[in-house]
């Protein structure tokens, strides 16, 4: 599984992970799997009341996010299997499932303690949850950080001090990080040719984007495309 946050993370029988609504994820299937999927909105909380927010005290300094998966314990999966064999009896009913996401908090809280908890959901953590919301839904429509600067109606001073404060990184930088990741994606997966990349991404000619790719991931964009084309046929055989 990939996304512009992390590259290449296996999640393995017995795990789960937080994904964010607003990134765009690749993954790939090697075998046929049963996957429940659980919607909350930040206003979740766990047993007593404690925010998801107050988690972001409990990461550890200099943490970077890269896809964190947890081991589904005993008694979580215990809660899954019950929950399956409701949905598949046809229990479908909102206030059922409602109250089942806010039990499924209450475990999370008894079974993993507030490091794991603070590491796997740190997407959602920071120093200004709205500004980082929507920083994380708008940086894939920008071409500059100028772009993203406006887009929050802050000075860019103001900006790029929240910014730090929120990711870790300068936005020049972090913008930089992520295009990067996203072109490799799209060149490793995708189906565009590598002109059209070329002008998505605004290289002013194709050998730019060749020496661009070279300097930045080691290799030719045909050597990823290739590596691509591999995986998929490995996929494809596994299927078999």
């Amino acid at each position: 599984m990939s996304s512009a946050n992390f590259s290449n993370v296996h999640v393995s029988d017995g795990e789960m992970i937080f994904l964010t609504h607003y990134e765009k994820y690749t993954v790939d299937v090697l075998r046929d799997v049963t996957a429940i999927n659980c919607n909350f909105t930040r206003s979740m909380s766990f047993c007593g009341g404690f925010s998801l927010q107050r988690l972001s005290g409990f990461l550890p300094e200099g943490y970077v996010y890269e896809g964190k998966t947890l081991p589904i314990r005993r008694r979580i999966m215990d809660f899954l299997d019950l929950l399956q064999a409701n949905i598949e009896d046809g229990l479908h009913c909102a206030d059922f499932h409602e109250i089942k996401s806010k039990e499924l908090f209450i475990i999370l809280s008894a079974y993993y303690d507030k490091v794991e908890l603070a590491e796997f959901f740190s997407p959602l953590l920071g120093f200004d949850v709205e500004f980082k919301d929507l920083i994380l839904k708008n940086w894939q429509n920008v071409d500059s950080v100028e772009e993203l600067a406006a887009i929050t109606n802050k000075s860019y001073d103001t900006f790029r001090r929240v910014f730090i404060a929120s990711f870790g990184e300068s936005p020049k930088q972090w913008l930089l990080s992520r295009k990067k990741e996203k072109l490799y994606r799209e060149i490793l997966m995708g189906n565009q040719t590598f002109t059209e990349l070329a002008d998505e991404y605004h290289f002013s000619s194709p050998a730019y984007f060749s020496n661009f790719c070279r300097k930045h991931f080691g290799m030719t964009a045909q050597e990823i495309r290739a590596i691509g084309e591999k995986e998929l046929q490995r996929g494809q055989g596994n299927e078999e």
